[in-house]
């Protein structure tokens, strides 16, 4: 039997289908889920001054890798509170806050306290239990500078390891932090 090109009339030559091609977008899209995974696991911990990262409470770091894929799982594409708290934590410990950033920081860590550890500190620290549509607005803002810096400092640290493993043998790579310094303008 004789093959022929439907749209030219002509005989096909080895007398085969084309093969179906693969989209690229499928394969983008899971190198994408993967990078999202890496970034949920191993992206640095965001930090004001990196001066105060030695004393960011250690119970709150270990919070940070399932928050993130909760998050992920959510498809949230922004930070964490925890990751926020842990930013305005050592926000805190360089400079007085105006009372806006105060109210912000007070109402996440409660928040957080209260949903990772069950306590409850609202009426202590007088924080407030809602945010103005202000307020809100600025923390976003906070979420979205947290998620993109730690996103491009990921990919950064990606490049730098494929180089260094193409270039340096096993014994003699570096280790990173697990915190990162990046400003928020405030």
């Amino acid at each position: 039997m004789k093959r022929t090109n439907s749209k030219t009339g002509q005989p096909k030559l080895f007398g085969t289908d084309q093969a179906p091609v693969v989209k690229n977008e499928k394969r983008k899209q899971e190198g994408n889920y993967i990078f999202d995974i890496m970034d949920a696991l191993t992206a640095p911990v965001l930090t004001f001054s990196q001066l105060w990262a030695d004393t960011i409470p250690q119970r709150l770091l270990a919070q940070v890798s399932m928050a993130r894929m909760i998050a992920l799982m959510k498809k949230q594409q922004s930070a964490t509170d925890v990751e926020c708290v842990i930013y305005l934590y050592t926000r805190t410990l360089e400079a007085p806050m105006n009372s806006d950033w105060v109210d912000i920081y007070t109402h996440l860590s409660c928040r957080t306290l209260e949903n990772l550890f069950m306590e409850d500190h609202w009426n202590e620290v007088k924080a407030p239990r809602e945010l103005t549509e202000w307020l809100q607005h600025a923390l976003n803002r906070l979420r979205q500078f947290i998620y993109k810096k730690r996103r491009e400092l990921l990919k950064q640290k990606m490049s730098i390891t494929t180089k260094e493993i193409k270039e340096t043998p096993k014994v003699g790579r570096s280790s990173t932090s697990p915190t990162q310094q990046a400003s928020f303008d405030f």
